[in-house]
């Protein structure tokens, strides 16, 4: 009788073992094709620029272009960085939050005293709403 009982419980422990390396596996490569954030620093004529975009894998490319008036384009070195991994190698960039669970997730950085938010739904910048879908840029000024 005990042999029994620890064979019917090694089944079931080699069966959930399974049955987890199975799913992380799924969430793996899912979240591989799901995309992630991306943050280019440029230029809007004397202004610096933010443009921010869903890309790679499956994923829809949104993007909108941030204007800071307030921000001279020189003053900023320009480059393209992917959030929220390379969030610390951008020039005055702080990660205040990211939940990268399920990609592309949430990332929510302090850039140039702004805060922004990226979520799939909606982008918030200093508390107000945007579309991913406009074309036109998002002027900041302070």
């Amino acid at each position: 009788m005990k042999q029994h009982t620890v064979r019917i419980i090694l089944i079931c422990l080699s069966s959930v073992i399974v049955c987890v390396l199975i799913l992380s596996w799924y969430l793996k490569s899912y979240n591989a094709s799901q995309g992630y954030w991306d943050a280019e620093i440029g230029n809007a004529g004397p202004h610096a620029s933010l443009t921010l975009r869903l890309t790679g894998g499956e994923a829809q490319t949104w993007h909108r272009v941030i204007v800071f008036q307030n921000v001279e384009a020189d003053a900023i070195q320009p480059g393209t960085f992917k959030l929220p991994d390379e969030a610390n190698e951008m020039p005055g960039a702080r990660m205040t939050f990211e939940d990268i669970t399920l990609r592309p997730g949430r990332v929510t950085i302090a850039w140039q005293g702004h805060e922004i938010d990226m979520m799939e739904s909606r982008l918030i910048i200093d508390g107000k709403d945007y579309d991913w879908d406009k074309p036109e840029s998002i002027l900041i000024v302070d």
